[in-house]
């Protein structure tokens, strides 16, 4: 009797202990994944501040829009998962350069700050059928780490193969 009580109660924390590693992975990829458009929308408000051109202050309340328009999409995300327990994935068509080219975009202020070049002359024009979004988040972990730990002054190569996108930089350590 005892072997079952202790089998029982070894399931049971081991399930508790599963979940709370569940619901910090998720909450720590989820402020990670905020962290860029957050980043991103902070920027292009304090250049409106500044503007006195129309044009430019449209194009910055534009990218704001998108950029809070991704977060709602990624939170909306977040809590549809953490309430089932099945991930749904909405595959499509997907461009895997355009994908980079609005990531690259969207850390342009990092970029420019950092004075780095993205050299993306061996990236494919080439679609692939994934979850867009899942997709993009993932590349924009990669790239906007390959861009935070770049040396100043240097270059990010940005390629892309049958199924596979490579990117590099150069960094101290």
């Amino acid at each position: 009797i005892a072997f079952v009580i202790s089998l029982i109660v070894y399931y049971k924390r081991k399930s508790n202990y599963e979940a709370v590693t569940y619901r910090t992975n998720l909450t720590n990829t989820l402020a990670h994944s905020l962290k860029t458009p957050l980043m991103a929308i902070s920027s292009y408000a304090e250049n409106y501040q500044y503007s006195s051109d129309a044009e430019r202050k449209e194009y910055y309340v534009s990218r704001i829009c998108e950029n809070v328009f991704f977060m709602n999409g990624l939170i909306n995300k977040t809590l549809d998962i953490a309430k089932s327990d099945k991930v749904e994935l909405h595959i499509e068509d997907v461009n895997v350069k355009e994908i980079i080219e609005e990531i690259v975009s969207s850390l342009g202020d990092m970029i420019k700050s950092k004075e780095l070049h993205i050299n993306t002359d061996k990236l494919i024009d080439r679609s692939i059928k994934t979850d867009k979004l899942k997709f993009k988040n993932a590349l924009t972990c990669i790239v906007e780490n390959a861009v935070k730990y770049a040396l100043d002054k240097s270059e990010i190569i940005v390629s892309s193969g049958d199924g596979i996108v490579f990117i590099s930089n150069e960094y101290e350590g």
